[in-house]
């Protein structure tokens, strides 16, 4: 019995040895890297205002953990770094945005860890192009904002 655990421990050991030698306890899942080791990392969004017709976009954001509101203005065409926060131990982390432009109110969260953490990528640096039928997130495989999500 005690032979068994030895083995276990060492088999684990091992393998948390061979995440922290290789590059820098960053996995690599299909080209996206992804945190699987830090436990409170620091989440980076970007907006870029693609509403069109030359409308300004703003952004009034809230997030469930911190109870923290943003309110910032976009200009047309422009990828603006809008906010970074630290990502909670628990997870469960939303940053749900009102976003207005022209006379119209759309509702869009723009970090959901359960959707932007999963197995085919962690979103770190997460750079979203608001558009008139909802938002898209950049791919970092096609390096295009081609994955589209409706307004909430």
């Amino acid at each position: 019995m005690v032979s068994h655990r030895k083995l276990i421990m060492l088999v684990i050991l091992s393998l948390l040895m061979k995440v922290a030698l290789s590059q820098n306890g960053v996995f690599r899942i299909k080209n996206t890297n992804i945190f699987g080791w830090e436990i409170w990392p620091t989440i980076h969004v970007y907006l870029r205002n693609d509403i069109g017709r030359g409308l300004v976009l703003t952004a009034s954001c809230y997030n469930n953990i911190k109870g923290q509101a943003r309110d910032r203005e976009f200009l047309p065409g422009r990828m603006t770094k809008f906010t970074q926060f630290t990502k909670s131990f628990w997870g469960g982390d939303l940053y749900s945005c009102m976003f207005h432009f022209g006379n119209k109110r759309r509702s869009f969260t723009i970090y959901k860890g359960s959707r932007d953490n999963s197995d085919k990528g962690q979103c770190r640096h997460c750079f979203w192009s608001i558009r008139p039928y909802g938002a898209c997130a950049l791919n970092g495989l096609t390096k295009k904002y081609d994955i589209c999500y409706n307004w909430d």
